[in-house]
């Protein structure tokens, strides 16, 4: 799958899955407007720096990176609705479709690291983060 394709993809599915949280949780918006802010943010400008598709470990856009900035001090909202499910793959979650070490590093690379111990969903950063073989 060429790179635009595997974007428009990440895109598509990016897209339909706010459409539905949005039904879904349409009762409680006025209090998570920015924690939703914050979650398409990453769905458009981060997920395919994160995602499990590409075993590439790619250094993240700048658009990526202000993201995960403006983000940082609200991260547990990010961490807590990693449980939502996406439409592809049928029955995985948000958590499910990320590299956890490409998420590291991403937060690495943008001045941005998550602290050892810090738990995101059922994920815990370890003591020492995995080597990774990046390619621009």
């Amino acid at each position: 799958m060429r790179n635009s394709d595997m974007k428009s993809f990440w895109l598509l599915v990016v897209l339909v899955m706010n459409v539905l949280s949005v039904f879904q949780h349409g009762h409680k918006m006025v209090a998570a407007e920015d924690c939703e802010q914050e979650l398409r943010g990453f769905d458009i400008e981060c997920m395919y720096y994160m995602n499990k598709g590409d075993p590439r470990i790619l250094n993240p856009n700048h658009r990526c990176c202000k993201v995960i900035t403006d983000a940082f001090p609200k991260l547990s909202c990010c961490c807590n609705n990693l449980s939502r499910k996406v439409v592809f793959p049928p029955g995985a979650s948000v958590g499910d479709t990320l590299s956890w070490t490409r998420v590291l590093h991403c937060f690495s690379y943008c001045d941005r690291p998550l602290p050892v111990g810090y738990k995101c969903w059922k994920f815990t950063v370890p003591p020492v983060h995995p080597p990774s073989k990046l390619l621009e």
